[in-house]
């Protein structure tokens, strides 16, 4: 008899309103038990609680008027576990939203290997074939082969440098040298490697310029990768123009475009992982989602800070700003 008697239901409840107007209450209200009213905090809705217990003297210690003891530990109960399944849903939420961009990562990277792997080999074929009598087409030819080359070779560095800068595994060798010499040589590459799309690109250095403490490697693939981005998102407009000037004790290096810009809710985003700015970006250009993450760990490794100004369908600025050297 015991037993049966603890396998079932006796403890009943009602929540009425400030009116006595019932809110909720349990399945069942025994006529038989007087209630145990509750008192809620003085901070909590004018709300009341009527317990109906079969055995009420535990319940009127907890309940006795005045202290409301088990209505504050029910709302701390309450808060924390709360707090406990908002963070467990906000951290499945990003997990699953990081784990959508990097499957589109691998998707995105793997177009990118094969584009200008079928480049080379539909060219070294054409070239190794025989199909390509004229001297000046076979030079053409030629130049492409290695523009693609290069265009690999920077993919897979971007990708290792990335995996590497992830893991905090990444060395950097700074020299404290002039860093004209390596803008100018990037910028020179790009105009020639661009000008047959239209292209035009400008650079303008306002000397003198100080030596930079910085690795060379690294810095390179920072400037390439803002033209790169320049050039993909250009749009209709081909212009592209950059600065190396002094400002202060910074020296300042800006890459700005003309073309479909970047809206203002995706400025901070930019520099995260795998993150592209906008589906429409996404499906009209082709990208890693990793460039200016690169960029961005590369500069703050540098002590140096990078800053975007952009406004859709006009364009956008890139600025990198590294502190001048001490020596």
């Amino acid at each position: 008899m015991i037993l049966e008697k603890a396998d079932k239901t006796n403890f009943y409840w009602k929540i009425t309103g400030e009116n006595g107007e019932e809110l909720l209450e349990s399945d069942y209200i025994p006529e038989d038990i007087p209630p145990v009213y509750a008192v809620f905090p003085s901070t909590l809705p004018l709300l009341s609680l009527a317990l109906y217990p079969e055995d009420s003297g535990l319940l009127l210690s907890l309940f006795r008027p005045g202290e409301g003891l088990f209505f504050y530990i029910f709302l701390v109960i309450l808060i924390i576990l709360a707090f406990g399944l908002f963070f467990t849903l906000q951290t499945i939420n990003n997990e699953m939203h990081l784990s959508r961009m990097k499957s589109n990562f691998m998707s995105t990277v793997s177009h990118e290997f094969k584009s200008p792997l079928t480049s080379i080999r539909q060219t070294a074929e054409m070239l190794v074939r025989g199909r390509v009598p004229s001297r000046e087409k076979q030079q053409k030819y030629y130049d492409t082969i290695l523009q693609q080359s290069e265009r690999l070779s920077h993919l897979i560095d971007n990708i290792l440098d990335f995996s590497k800068m992830e893991e905090g595994q990444k060395v950097f060798r700074f020299e404290n040298t002039d860093i004209i010499p390596l803008v100018s040589d990037i910028v020179g590459s790009f105009q020639e490697h661009t000008a047959d799309e239209g292209f035009q690109i400008s650079l303008e250095i306002s000397e003198p310029i100080p030596h930079v403490s910085f690795d060379r490697e690294a810095m390179e693939q920072v400037i390439h990768n803002l033209m790169d981005n320049a050039c993909k998102y250009s749009g209709d407009s081909k212009t592209i123009e950059l600065r190396l000037y002094l400002k202060g004790n910074k020296v300042i290096f800006s890459v700005r475009d003309y073309g479909i810009g970047i809206r203002k809710e995706d400025h901070d985003k930019i520099f995260s992982r795998f993150y592209r700015a906008g589906e429409e970006l996404t499906q009209s250009v082709k990208g890693s989602g990793i460039g200016l993450t690169i960029v961005k760990q590369i500069v703050d490794a540098h002590h140096g800070d990078i800053s975007v100004e952009s406004i859709p369908d006009k364009g956008s600025i890139f600025t990198v700003m590294l502190p001048v050297s001490s020596k």
